[in-house]
This record gives structure tokens, sequence and C-alpha cells, in this order.
């Protein structure tokens, strides 16, 4: 998952971009937001 989000990210770098995945994805030694991190961008929740 998070190697085809970095994909679309380095697609179109100039635009933000929203992703919703499981709860799941948050937790555990692969959490998408950590490895994200990892790769070198921002991560910002958006909670509504």
């Amino acid at each position: 998952m998070v190697d085809k989000a970095d994909r679309f990210m380095k697609a179109d770098p100039g635009k933000s971009h929203f992703f919703a995945v499981g709860a799941a994805h948050y937790t555990g030694n692969l959490a998408v937001q950590d490895l994200l991190t990892k790769k070198g961008y921002k991560i910002t929740p958006f909670f509504e």
C-alpha cells in the first residue's frame, strides 16, 4: 500500500493527496504512517 501511495504522490508532487485506509493499517511494525514518514513524507491526519 505504501509503495502504491508513493507512486501516486511522485506522479503529482505539487499536489496534496488524500488516502483512506482501514484501521488495521495504522498499527504494528508496518503502520502506513510510519512507513511513509520513513520515506520522507509529512503525514497530517484529518478528522471531521
